[in-house]
């Protein structure tokens, strides 16, 4: 799973926490356990550092395989689109395309 998030005031994004604690409820508790993650994310100045940083803990708490060789942290994201939403900046598609093929790896093992 790779999930991208935005940064609410250093934090995670209540919607996106909500739909995990659901997903994670009962029988489904099990539903990320061993399953490979990636946390990305794109934003303003800090580039969405804290929210993945506070995803950490429910990740392990599910038993998410937790990918960290490589990382996105993409700041101001407003600078880096175009009106369509194609992600214009080089040097974040390169990173991207780093994580991205890390990350697949990453499953393969």
């Amino acid at each position: 799973m790779l999930l991208v998030t935005p940064e609410y005031n250093a934090g995670v994004p209540g919607v996106a926490k909500n739909a995990i604690d659901w997903i994670s409820r009962g029988d489904r508790g099990r539903v990320l356990k061993g399953k490979p993650v990636a946390l990305l994310g794109t934003g303003g100045g800090g580039g969405t550092r804290y929210a993945q940083g506070a995803w950490l803990p429910t990740m392990r708490m599910l038993g998410a395989r937790l990918y960290s060789e490589n990382s996105l942290f993409a700041a101001r994201a407003w600078t880096l689109f175009d009106d369509e939403g194609r992600l214009t900046d080089e040097a974040t598609r390169e990173q991207l395309q780093t994580v991205v093929e890390g990350f697949v790896e990453f499953c393969e093992r």
